[in-house]
């Protein structure tokens, strides 16, 4: 990527199949996998549920949506983290 993008740190795409993103992110545009996570929060409205019991500020409640289920919560200093599941 001469002239384009240079670096992206983190980047979180929902997509419906891993496996055909991944070989069009890395295949096709170029990108390259530097950490590769499994998603483990199966039960996300569980999840939601304790860490709301813990004072969790969350930006959105779980919401189901046509790739999953999804919440974000937000963290002190303003920094959000997506909880999500396929």
């Amino acid at each position: 990527m001469p002239n384009g993008i240079r670096a992206v740190k983190f980047a979180s795409i929902p997509v419906r199949d891993q496996d055909r993103a991944l070989a069009v992110y890395t295949e096709q545009l170029g990108c390259r996998v530097v950490t590769d996570s499994s998603f483990d929060a199966d039960d996300v409205d569980a999840t939601a549920r304790e860490l709301a019991a813990r004072g969790v500020a969350f930006v959105q409640p779980p919401k189901k949506t046509d790739w999953g289920t999804a919440a974000v919560v937000r963290d002190p200093d303003g920094n959000r983290f997506v909880l999500s599941t396929p």
